[in-house]
């Protein structure tokens, strides 16, 4: 059922025992890679949505180690990308994800990390908000917590709420939901004791699944008014990044340079390379290949895209193409669509640089 569901859907759905490395994704036939912000400190997440109700399209957003929260929009015109600091927050920021919980035009952006200071430092976590609001930038700082936060996600999670709620979770191995209630939120915790910190979160429909770093991912739900979780699966090593895509699969990416795609209780193992991958991503980027594709980066600087490439007796298989790279390690992968350039993958990390990444037919 699960290949069936897969090959449906046309995304990759088997083993693949490695792929060459490129000096540049301009080196990828097809691929044109762009250096959408430079700056002088680690990236730690990015997101693309429509932050600035100002400008038509999409935007990128990036946060900082130092506190920096970026939004980068690319010029229809122009081709250009123009970037703007919006907020400055006392803590190092580690991810951050997107949506419209305010109801007001354009989506805010929700970022996780530490109260002050930087991760290394062991300090509580905190999560905020960032929106833009009659003519400017507006900070709000949503929730505290004991340690630091790190997962963070958007989505209608809640059935016994209308719309979306926001999700954060960490190093206190704590589930926290926060629901929009006016301008402000309620805060639940719905669920705890998780066996390792929380590194990722994802959702999907009522889905909500978290990636931790004992290797655990944990399914979060609400059944007849109750918060249950469950342990999907265990792989023994630490997860990082967690996606739900087509028929439900979830993807996960690992320190031991595997992608994990869990359905129906089994596992497809993607090897990748040898070291610490960074992102999970679901999306339909590339356009010399009809469907979604899988999508993740790593410690190795290299963004990879993953499609199927054939049926066979034995299995399917996978084919892997380098389109991106960075000169240093890359610790958050998304997608979205940027004005001029179409379907985009965008990564940041230690570089401080945010790349992204065009499929091109011409």
């Amino acid at each position: 059922m699960l290949l069936r569901s897969l090959q449906r859907t046309a995304f990759p759905t088997a083993l693949a025992l490695g792929c060459g490395c490129v000096a540049s994704s301009t080196h990828t036939p097809g691929w044109e890679q762009y250096a959408a912000l430079t700056t002088p400190e680690k990236l730690g997440g990015c997101a693309v949505a429509d932050l600035d109700p100002r400008h038509a399209g999409e935007e990128i957003a990036t946060v900082s180690a130092g506190g920096k929260v970026y939004v980068v929009r690319r010029d229809a015109e122009l081709p250009l990308f123009h970037s703007e600091i919006v907020a400055e927050l006392p803590g190092e920021m580690i991810q951050c994800a997107t949506g419209d919980l305010d109801g007001r035009p354009g989506s805010e952006l929700y970022t996780v990390g530490v109260a002050v200071g930087s991760e290394d430092d062991g300090g509580q976590g905190a999560a905020w908000r960032i929106r833009f609001v009659d003519g400017e930038w507006e900070r709000t700082r949503l929730l505290g917590d004991e340690a630091l936060l790190h997962a963070v996600a958007v989505g209608d999670v809640d059935p016994d709420h209308a719309g979306d709620e926001l999700v954060v979770a960490g190093f206190s191995r704590t589930v926290h939901l926060l629901t929009p209630a006016g301008d402000s939120f309620e805060h639940a915790s719905i669920a705890s004791g998780l066996g390792g910190a929380a590194k990722g979160a994802a959702i999907a429909g009522r889905r909500l699944v978290v990636a931790c770093d004992d290797g655990a991912l944990v399914q979060v739900e609400s059944v007849a008014g109750e918060w249950r979780q469950r342990e999907l699966a265990n792989y023994g090593v630490a997860l990082a990044r967690v996606a739900i895509g087509p028929e439900g699969a979830v993807l996960t990416s690992a320190n031991d340079g595997l992608l994990r795609l869990f359905e129906g209780g089994e596992t497809l193992f993607i090897e990748c390379f040898a070291g610490r991958l960074r992102g999970a991503v679901f999306a339909d980027v590339d356009p010399h290949h009809d469907g979604v594709e899988m999508a993740t980066a790593g410690y190795d600087g290299r963004i990879l895209v993953i499609a199927i490439d054939d049926l066979v007796p034995e299995g399917p298989r996978f084919r892997l193409t380098p389109v991106g790279e960075d000169r240093d390690r890359l610790h958050h992968l998304a997608a979205g669509t940027l004005p001029s350039l179409g379907p985009v993958l965008v990564a940041c990390g230690y570089s401080g640089r945010v790349l992204v990444v065009e499929g091109r037919t011409d």
